[in-house]
Order: structure tokens, then sequence, then C-alpha cells
């Protein structure tokens, strides 16, 4: 965790917490297991991703944020200041759209060029060849500019900060739980995630409580009726959490793919991976 401590120093008191969150969350995004952990810190692209959300969760507030590659989560194109804009969505939506004309310009001058940034290239461009200048696909650009590549990242300081006032409640109890099942304690950070530990969380969809659970699947493991709706008790969800996390890794065989399937469900996910034929995550995502 030296790295992490490092990196974290802008975190103060909280900087242990936010580094076992971000560790998660870039471990699972670049399909390693957790058990593999302590040898993380070395590998670049998971630097580079927990500089990210490092970024995300203590520098940037909900007032701010990034417009960025889905894929390279550490290519950010441009860092959108929102306080007192009215329109936000027509700012993101703008800025989107200008990075992903120069990401489709930049291919075809790149191309004509034979890959050589000549003195034709805009600032803009010459900052999308810089940005991508370790990513080794030939059409680099042009994938880059698919509409499911470019997106925008609130900033989530403010809410992580009262997510992790509201945390100290509930998370001992949480990894003993964890624990007991045999799962690594860091699990019990993903209401960060899903709720930011707020307990009256409702999504539109129908997710209930700072674990997210869907009616469906928390009927498997908790009484939801009209009388009473487990999934709204921090502890009994998380009992359901860690059980649904378990036979999420059992089926699947790796935690980014059944963290993945937490959300996504596990059937849709062992579809996915029959699809690809590949059990990792970057290409059951991208396929």
């Amino acid at each position: 965790m030296k790295l992490l401590d490092t990196s974290l120093t802008f975190f103060g008191r909280y900087r242990r917490w936010a580094a076992s969150l971000l560790l998660f969350s870039s471990a699972v995004s670049a399909s390693v297991p957790l058990d593999h952990w302590p040898g993380l810190e070395q590998a670049g692209l998971l630097k580079a991703n927990v500089a990210f959300w490092v970024r995300i969760y203590g520098e940037l507030d909900s007032d701010s944020g990034m417009v960025h590659d889905a894929k390279y989560s550490h290519i950010v194109y441009e860092t959108l200041s929102l306080k007192g804009k009215r329109h936000r969505s027509r700012i993101i939506a703008a800025s989107e759209r200008k990075w992903r004309n120069v990401l489709l310009s930049t291919h075809q001058k790149w191309n004509r060029l034979g890959g050589v940034v000549e003195q034709d290239l805009t600032p803009d461009e010459k900052t999308a060849v810089a940005l991508f200048k370790d990513v080794p696909q030939p059409d680099k650009f042009l994938d880059a500019a698919h509409r499911r590549r470019i997106r925008f990242q609130l900033g989530q300081k403010n809410s992580f900060l009262s997510g992790y006032r509201v945390s100290g409640r509930y998370l001992p109890a949480m990894e003993s739980i964890f624990l007991r099942q045999g799962l690594p304690v860091q699990l019990a950070r993903l209401p960060f995630v899903e709720s930011s530990f707020n307990v009256k969380a409702r999504s539109k969809v129908g997710a209930s409580g700072i674990w997210q659970f869907m009616r469906s699947t928390g009927g498997l493991y908790l009484r939801i009726d009209e009388a009473v709706d487990e999934r709204n008790d921090p502890l009994r969800a998380a009992e359901a959490a860690s059980l649904l996390l378990k036979r999420n890794f059992e089926e699947l065989g790796s935690w980014p793919l059944a963290v993945t399937a937490y959300n996504h469900g596990r059937k849709g996910m062992m579809r996915a991976i029959r699809k690809v034929g590949s059990q990792d995550l970057s290409d059951v995502i991208w396929d």
C-alpha cells in the first residue's frame, strides 16, 4: 500500500479507506484477481487507473468532472468546471462531441501521414496523439471515437466523504460478515461505489439500500414484502451481498467477473463469456 499512501496524502485521515476502495476498483477494472494484490503496485496501467480514481474521489467534487476514455480511464481529454453553470448536460455533451470530432480528424490525418506527427495537426489533435502514444492498436483514434468510449465522470469527493462518515457505523460488522464467508474484506467497500453508504438510497430502476439490491435478486436472500424490506437493513443486506458474491466467484472463477455480475447478473456474465470465448473482463466488456 506504500504507493497509494504516497499518492493519497491529500486524503489525510481518509486515505486508508480510499486506498482500499481505489485499489479494489482498479483491480477489478484491470481484471486482476484480488488475491494477487501484493504485486499490483508495479503495474503501470494500474497506477494510471488508480491516479484517475484518486482524482475523482479525492480532488473533484460534484461541481466538476472529467471527459475521458471509457476503456483507458486514465486518458483524460478535458476537466470541466460546472460550478454555477446552467444546462450542465449541454456542456458535457458539447465536450464529448468536440473530442469525438478531434479523434476522427486525428484518425484521418494519422493514416494519411503514416503515423508521423506533422505541422498540420491542430493543438487538440496533437493532444490526442500524446494521450494515445502508448496504445498500440492501429485504429486507436477511430476506436476511441466510438460513442461508448467517450464518457464523462462527475467528481465524487463530497459524496465519498459523506459516505465515509456514515461507513464507520457498519464497516467493522460488514468486514466480519465477509471474513466468515472467507471473502476479501475489501469487498465490504462496495457500498462506497453502490450508494456512498446512503441508507435511503433508491435507484430509478428499483434498487434499494446501501447495497442496491433489486427486488428479484434481493428476494433470493432477504425478506422483501409489504411489511419488511431487508434490503434497507445494512447488515442483513451485507450478509446477502456476501452470499451473492461468493456464489458469483464460485461459478465465474474470478473477482472481476464476480463483482461485475453483482450489477449485471451472473447468468448474463456467463452468456457473455461463452459468446466471446474469454474470461478476461476487458474482452467481455468490449466485445
